[in-house]
């Protein structure tokens, strides 16, 4: 790829407007080619990070990675990321700098301008953890939901006797809560309504905590924790409400 710093794009765009002869299409790229890992250790140096040896990886394991990763949401690797990266994204610089009477900096350049900030290096650390976030999440709230369906009936009356329910109101109730969770976990997973999924777990769990602590009071005292683990969950849950735009 041929990487070329924002600022010189945003210059580029603002030259071009103002230009009375500007070229119906142009390659804006930086003056060097770099490997995907001469990008990354750019960029880790950019942010402070010590470097690190880049791991390399058979075509057979990154397709399979990419086919994985359609199943994901936002999945960085996917087949046409991988196609794409296959086939290179480099252009002829010249032509551009003639077009801007300007060439734009090495990516290198460009970024010591632009010093990294505490928040840059906190939003690059965020973005593999926004992933274990969402998947961790999703699985909790599907997998209560899928065990939830399978509760007999007598654990049905015992979790919820202290609410004065049982019998098949107990279970109805258990299986209407499981397919509430069923849904709310495999709702994460769309982009499009996340942060109302995600303000309905917190409703809902704080419901669940309040109705559970007065149903059966001693969970907070069991060793598994089963109460006490909502805390991080709530945390979680949070977290990844305010990393979704």
């Amino acid at each position: 790829m041929q990487p070329i710093h924002v600022s010189d794009v945003a210059r580029a765009v603002a030259d071009l407007v103002a230009s009375p002869s500007a070229p119906e299409t142009l390659n804006l790229v930086g003056p060097e080619p770099m490997s995907t890992d001469e990008l990354t250790a750019c960029l880790r140096t950019w942010l402070g990070l010590p470097p690190r040896h880049p791991l390399a990886m058979s075509a057979t394991l990154l397709r399979l990675g990419a086919r994985l990763g359609e199943a994901l949401p936002d999945a960085a690797l996917t087949r046409d990321a991988l196609r794409m990266l296959e086939a290179g994204n480099v252009a002829d610089a010249a032509p551009a700098a003639a077009a801007l009477g300007w060439a734009p900096r090495p990516l290198t350049t460009g970024l010591a301008a632009d010093p990294a900030c505490a928040a840059d290096l906190l939003a690059a650390r965020m973005v593999p953890v926004r992933g274990v976030l969402l998947a961790c999440l999703a699985a909790v709230w599907a997998g209560t939901g899928v065990a939830s369906l399978l509760v007999p009936a007598a654990r049905a009356d015992a979790l919820l006797g202290g609410l004065g329910l049982s019998g098949e109101l107990a279970l109805a109730a258990t299986r209407a809560g499981a397919l509430l969770d069923l849904g709310l976990g495999l709702g994460l997973l769309p982009r499009r309504h996340r942060r109302f999924v995600l303000a309905v777990q917190l409703a809902l769990m704080a419901t669940y905590t309040a109705l559970a602590s007065v149903a059966l009071p001693s969970l907070w005292l069991d060793p598994f924790g089963p109460l006490l683990k909502n805390l991080a969950i709530l945390a979680a849950t949070l977290a990844l409400l305010t990393m979704e735009a």
